[in-house]
């Protein structure tokens, strides 16, 4: 009988987050397409681990059960405009974490479960890099357009869609759109519609065609 599938997702764009989630199919890569079919997201998902079962939704909703007990906050929660709250497939843990609890439940139901581990390819490691060392900056002083030499007035553009343009405020991290001010972050979790999660405004947008985060890399290391 054709095991179906709960998987562990990361995606270096959504640091810090995996998504836990299934498919009723013994088929991951058909599931990745269907997540990375969307030029709206920045970077691909890729798979970490696999768990083959019999049943997915059953074992998927235990799992996100099992974290929920542990700790509720770790879960994504999206509160809508109607007043309904919706708890999504993301987690704020890091993989190896999650990996240890689907290790538990295997161990449980040996006969039931297969759990494999997914090692990532060479491009996919080099893109990690590069976002952690994205964060790794970001986190030891925090961006601001003085240190990439953008003055107000400056106009910068949404990398998912150049026609949606903001202006900069001054000197830290405020931007003016349709009359609103944010910080960049804020900006691309409103104009995604997503909760405020796993979203870099430095990465979402561009000057001069170059991501704010790729500038300030590039300007750090030149100065070293």
């Amino acid at each position: 009988m054709a095991k179906e599938i709960v998987y562990i997702l990361t995606k270096p764009s959504l640091a810090g987050w995996i998504k836990i989630g299934m498919t009723s199919k013994n088929d991951i890569a058909q599931r990745l397409k269907q997540l990375n079919n969307s030029e709206a997201i920045p970077l691909d998902f890729r798979v970490y681990a696999l768990l083959r079962c019999d049943d997915a939704h059953k074992t998927e909703s235990l799992i996100h059960r099992l974290f929920d007990a542990i700790n509720p906050e770790i879960h994504a929660i999206e509160q809508r405009a109607n007043g309904r709250v919706r708890k999504k497939e993301f987690f704020q843990i890091e993989p190896e974490k999650a990996y240890e609890v689907m290790e538990t439940v295997v161990a449980l139901a040996p006969d039931n479960y297969e759990l494999v581990k997914q090692e990532a390819t060479k491009e996919e490691k080099d893109i990690e890099d590069i976002v952690k060392e994205v964060a790794h900056r970001e986190n030891r002083s925090r961006s601001t357009f003085k240190m990439v030499g953008i003055p107000a007035g400056t106009e910068l553009e949404y990398v998912r869609d150049p026609q949606i343009k903001c202006v900069v405020v001054d000197d830290s991290n405020t931007v003016e759109y349709n009359g609103k001010h944010y910080s960049l972050s804020t900006l691309s979790w409103e104009l995604q519609g997503r909760p405020n999660y796993g979203i870099n405004g430095w990465y979402e947008f561009s000057y001069q065609g170059e991501r704010l985060s790729e500038r300030r890399l590039r300007l750090e290391a030149e100065n070293e």
